[in-house]
């Protein structure tokens, strides 16, 4: 995904943390990941990386998760308020969650977007489409999109980012997604809220 934003995008500069070094290794010499200015790789622990670095982002992603396993200290309450520190005005967190937002499987991401209303007036969802869609239970992504401005409709940033494609029509059309961003009340009274001193996130991902 780095290396699509780096080609589609020429003005963006764009710095990733990855834990893993072999990762790091395979990404340049299997995926033609580029050795550019504009894409600068770090090795290390994203959390780390925010507390020591003060620079401030527009946009900050959070790719980290598994199906079966989750980075605690990614998603505290104590995470979230340093990356809220690090966004620059208007800035916007991007995380790519797993699981369903009802029925079983559901509280983990319910506890998750939970925390993240602690922290951001606005948290916005938008699961991915799957080819058997079995409605709100359906285990897939779900993409949160953090920010402390107010957010617009879907119909008005879909029209804005076809306007982005039609600076450059090589852009993916992510009309759709946006449309379809559920705004449907989400529960969240029977969930905690994760901080450093409780997030159990394991136990969570297993709860029906």
């Amino acid at each position: 995904s780095q290396k699509r934003m780096w080609r589609e995008f020429p003005e963006l500069r764009l710095t990733t943390v990855e834990l893993d070094p072999v990762v790091v290794d395979a990404a340049y010499r299997f995926f033609e990941v580029p050795r550019d200015p504009r894409l600068e790789i770090e090795v290390g622990d994203g959390r780390r990386y925010l507390a020591g670095h003060e620079q401030r982002w527009d946009v900050i992603v959070i790719d980290a998760f598994f199906s079966d396993a989750i980075p605690f200290h990614l998603v505290t309450q104590e995470f979230l308020e340093l990356a809220r520190d690090r966004l620059a005005q208007g800035g916007v967190i991007v995380t790519n969650a797993i699981g369903s937002i009802e029925g079983p499987g559901s509280k983990l991401f319910r506890s998750i977007y939970r925390t993240y209303r602690t922290v951001f007036p606005t948290v916005l969802v938008h699961p991915t489409i799957l080819p058997e869609d079995k409605g709100d239970a359906s285990f897939r992504n779900l993409i949160l999109v953090a920010t402390e401005q107010a957010a617009p409709q879907p119909v008005v940033l879909a029209d804005r980012w076809q306007e982005v494609r039609k600076r450059d029509p090589r852009t993916v059309d992510l009309a759709k997604a946006i449309r379809d961003r559920y705004d449907k009340l989400i529960p969240t009274r029977d969930v905690p809220v994760l901080t450093d001193d409780y997030a159990p996130t394991d136990a969570l991902l297993f709860l029906e």
